[in-house]
């Protein structure tokens, strides 16, 4: 776990972390599961250069589990979570279908070229 400081997205770090979404996305505007979240209104976290914050705060919050979900290209967010003690909690084949009906700008293809298709959720059990 040692390499990254979890911190907590403070006002300094907004404008970046939602540029880099836009970059990414093509707006602030994401969607799992069926529900639009505007990812500039949410709280987060930003991985600075060695401990693991989110699991203390959500241990200090009471959270029994964290979960995330990346799409079926990231493979390096997957590396990253499992590292990390994340498991596989489900596949959501097909799900970005759905997604596009909501956004209709998501791009067909992302990383390398891999065809967006699945949402891949994560989980770590507190």
């Amino acid at each position: 776990m040692s390499g990254f400081e979890i911190v907590r997205l403070c006002p300094e770090y907004r404008e970046w972390a939602d540029g880099l979404v836009r970059e990414r996305w093509g707006e602030t505007r994401i969607v799992t599961r069926g529900r639009i979240h505007d990812t500039s209104a949410l709280p987060g976290f930003v991985a600075l250069m060695a401990a693991e914050a989110v699991v203390d705060e959500a241990r200090s919050r009471g959270c029994k589990r964290l979960w995330l979900i990346t799409t079926n290209d990231n493979q390096k967010a997957v590396r990253f979570y499992r590292n990390r003690g994340f498991q596989l909690a489900a596949i959501h084949k097909n799900a970005l279908d759905e997604t596009r009906k909501l956004k209709p700008g998501l791009p067909e293809t992302g990383i390398d070229g891999i065809p967006l298709k699945d949402e891949i959720e994560l989980e770590l059990l507190l």
